[in-house]
């Protein structure tokens, strides 16, 4: 994988990690084991810890030592040692584990970064979430959990304490910009929370209080009480979609969105088939809705996956068996000269609004919006 990438020096931020040739998204740019890894107790106090980072030091080759300590040194508050502050600048982990690496630690980060990093049992590895030009510098996040909810100024706070630099990638700079970013992420924060049923994190006394000792970091999402309906879950995910997709998010992330959204869309629409007042009735801007979303999502997993990965094979299969299954979709196999009859759109007299779809002999018949409103009156005056 060396053959990917190399190591120089940047301009302005020390060392970088440079594509030697275009790289395609979800490609494995680094596989590495540990070179330090930590396990952590709940109890465990930040002096045991450290000290358990001094000593795990102390038992590397001289090679490795001199290795870690070219490092970026960071600026941790609570690190009292050089060795502390490289490990807490560049370490990887968790509450349960914290694991330091020679090769990952080298990426620099960005609020819109290019490559991912996880683990995977014992091994971590770094993925390229988009197409990564000859050149370009490869860039991960150092704050994967939240940054897609912080404003420019909140991660400023936090990566400055944390590592003392200032991030100066697409969302955060040229500063009189950076306020239609910062909008875009706080209302994504707001709508991928509320989809989880919780409220977003409090990142608000970043704003106010400089040291991070005196805030409680990270902050956690609290259960919202709120139960979201039907439209409203439908609404989220169309609307997270879009702003992921102009925030410059991943392609499966934004894919995400629109698939979800479609597919609530799809259930709505199929409860209509359970009335007698529209068990017949398709809307086609629901249809259309449904179509387009499920399609720009199969496209944006194309993009980023690889042609044979199982998400493709299992996205399509899910749109075919949504096409069959659900009533509100069979418009979408007419005839062309039905679909042409309606592609142009609603008239001043009311247009094409739905579809009736005769039982028995499949026969259909566009109705007015008007047409669609008495048709429904009438049948929920019989019931």
């Amino acid at each position: 994988m060396d053959d990917l990438f190399e190591i120089r020096r940047t301009a302005t931020k020390g060392c970088g990690v440079f594509a030697k040739k275009a790289i395609s998204s979800y490609t494995i740019i680094v596989r590495e084991s540990p070179v330090i890894a930590l396990k952590c107790a709940p109890g465990d106090t930040a002096a045991k810890i450290d000290a358990s980072i001094e000593q795990a030091f102390r038992n590397l080759s001289k090679k490795d030592q001199a290795s870690e300590l070219q490092l970026h040194e960071g600026s941790h508050p609570n690190a009292k040692t050089k060795v502390t502050r490289i490990f807490h600048a560049n370490g990887f982990g968790n509450e349960h584990v914290k694991e330091l690496y020679l090769t990952k630690s080298r990426f620099n980060h960005s609020c819109v970064p290019n490559a991912f990093a996880y683990e995977d049992g014992e091994s971590s590895y770094l993925q390229a979430i988009r197409q990564i030009a000859p050149g370009e510098e490869i860039t991960i996040s150092y704050l994967p959990r939240f940054e897609e909810a912080m404003t420019s100024r909140q991660r400023a706070t936090v990566l400055h304490l944390h590592y003392k630099f200032e991030c100066r990638c697409a969302a955060c700079w040229p500063p009189h910009q950076r306020w239609k970013s910062d909008v875009r992420r706080q209302l994504i924060g707001f709508l991928s929370y509320a989809l989880e049923g919780e409220n977003a994190p409090d990142f608000r006394p970043l704003d106010i209080c400089h040291p991070l000792s005196w805030v409680c970091w990270p902050p956690q999402p609290t259960p919202s009480g709120r139960v979201l309906t039907p439209a409203q879950e439908i609404e989220y995910n169309f609307l997270l979609a879009n702003l992921r997709e102009a925030e410059g998010w991943p392609d499966y992330l934004v894919a995400e969105g629109y698939l979800h959204a479609a597919t609530k869309l799809a259930f709505q629409q199929s409860e209509y088939q359970q009335s007698p007042a529209t068990q017949d009735i398709v809307f086609l801007e629901a249809a259309r809705c449904i179509e387009a979303w499920y399609q720009k999502g199969l496209e944006l997993e194309k993009k980023f996956y690889p042609p044979a990965h199982p998400q493709i094979r299992d996205g399509t299969m899910a749109w075919e068996n949504t096409m069959s299954r659900f009533r509100c979709l069979q418009y979408l196999r007419m005839t062309n000269s039905l679909k042409a009859r309606d592609e142009h759109g609603p008239s001043e007299s009311g247009g094409n609004f739905a579809v009736r779809i005769q039982e028995g002999d499949g026969t259909l018949t566009l109705l007015s919006q008007e047409d669609t409103a008495g048709l429904i009156w009438q049948r929920v005056k019989r019931l």
